[in-house]
């Protein structure tokens, strides 16, 4: 199951405005994997108008194990504006199904 939201055009801008991104095709194995899952489940099994788009967002800091860095550095302020330019990507997306 894919997104139906356009998330082509979002990573291309909050690539231009410097955020290093990845595309996935995996949820992960448990709880990201279900979460996601389901709600696309739902979303196709009720017809409803929704899309759903599932997002792994790293530590605010630095994270270490066993002393070795496994997250990138990423700032609250910095996921603070990437939602901002994503959410506002998404609602520019629906809009323009109406102009």
């Amino acid at each position: 199951m894919y997104t139906q939201i356009g998330i082509k055009k979002i990573f291309d801008k909050l690539t231009m405005e410097g955020y290093e991104l990845a595309f996935s095709n995996d949820s992960g194995l448990f709880v990201c994997n279900h979460v996601y899952y389901v709600s696309n489940f739902i979303i196709q099994e009720k017809a409803l108008v929704s899309k759903a788009l599932f997002i792994h967002i790293p530590y605010p800091y630095p994270y270490y194990t066993n002393r070795k860095k496994i997250t990138p550095d990423i700032t609250i302020k910095d996921i603070r504006n990437t939602f901002i330019v994503l959410l506002g990507e998404i609602i520019l997306q629906e809009l323009n199904k109406y102009a």
